[in-house]
């Protein structure tokens, strides 16, 4: 029995150490150049290229964080535009219940409601 229990606390630490420490496979590693050995030439070109991956990536993320702040600004406004009508049709409500602003023709209909109230 001592002997199960342990096994199993050892699969439960090794499936613990694989999800936690090691990175998944498809993760794609970046491969670092040989500096030492590249020529000048070499060397310009792959700071070039790696310039050029750096500022085409910030460029992306800006793009990105500018729609998704467009997205949350059309939210929060299309959220104000209801609570809007929602805030109108109550006023709305109240006068037509309370005050009588119904005319004439609501005058029987208004006092059997207030009448719940």
């Amino acid at each position: 029995m001592i002997y199960v229990v342990a096994v199993a606390l050892i699969l439960l630490g090794i499936g613990v150490y694989r999800f936690l420490f090691i990175p998944p496979k498809s993760i794609e590693t970046v491969e670092t150049p040989d500096l030492i050995n590249m020529t000048p030439e070499q060397k310009r070109d792959h700071r070039k290229k790696e310039r050029e991956r750096r500022k085409k990536e910030k460029r992306e993320w800006r793009i990105q964080r500018i729609n998704a702040i467009k997205e949350k600004i059309y939210a929060v406004a299309s959220k104000r535009k209801w609570l809007f009508f929602i805030i109108v049709g109550a006023i709305i409500a109240y006068l037509v219940i309370f005050k009588g602003m119904g005319g004439g023709i609501t005058d029987g209909l208004l006092e059997k409601i207030k009448g719940l109230f």
